[in-house]
């Protein structure tokens, strides 16, 4: 088996995982002893167990592949040294871990339908940002502001409070850079209105 660290998961898109050290574990059963080692990123060889990864825009996977020695032979039923079905020295490959960017998506309320890049960071978030659909039930806007949400997928429509409302929303384009210093382009459906009151339901799909 392979293993990292920092270790292999998702991670915000553009986020900086610096020096990347790679370790192996290996069980020999039958076989003889590990020999040698050779790691490998995206099916490149690497001249060592470390690499560096400081913009991670696009997924990272690696393997490990490991040489052993042939196998020692063992005792037949009657207890006397047997070689037949002895394992030959050979090489195994471990399975695959990696390194998955996301994006975030922001929703929210904004006191401008042309906010600033923080105020788009302090909405609130989540890591599906390839998602477009979402589901908000009674989000109050403080004070008159306009209902926003930001999202890489494609949003198609919108519906509040069960009515079907998409010519009330504006449908456009935004550049988000994310916290990592990564910038994107985004959809963005902010509603063409400031909203002064509770809203029980807003569906965007």
């Amino acid at each position: 088996s392979i293993s990292s660290s920092p270790v292999s998961g998702n991670y915000e898109r553009g986020f900086n995982l610096g020096t990347i050290t790679l370790s192996n574990t290996y069980t020999a059963n039958d076989a003889g002893s590990s020999s040698s080692s050779t790691y490998y990123q995206n099916g490149s060889p690497l001249g060592s167990n470390t690499t560096s990864i400081t913009n991670l825009t696009a997924a990272v996977s690696f393997y490990v592949n490991l040489s052993y020695a042939q196998g020692a032979c063992k005792n037949n039923n009657l207890g006397s040294p047997d070689c037949t079905g002895r394992i030959n020295a050979g090489s195994v490959n471990s399975s695959s871990i990696s390194f998955t960017p996301f994006d975030k998506r922001y929703w929210g309320f904004v006191s401008s339908t042309s906010p600033s890049n923080g105020d788009v960071l302090s909405l609130t978030q989540d890591n599906n940002g390839a998602t477009a659909s979402l589901t908000l039930s009674n989000v109050t806007p403080s004070g008159s502001q306009y209902l926003a949400y930001f999202t890489k997928g494609s949003v198609s429509s919108v519906t509040v409070n069960g009515i079907p409302a998409t010519g009330a929303f504006t449908f456009t384009t935004f550049s988000v850079t994310n916290a990592q210093g990564y910038a994107s382009t985004y959809t963005y459906v902010y509603s063409n209105n400031p909203q002064t009151s509770t809203l029980s339901s807003v569906i965007f799909n």
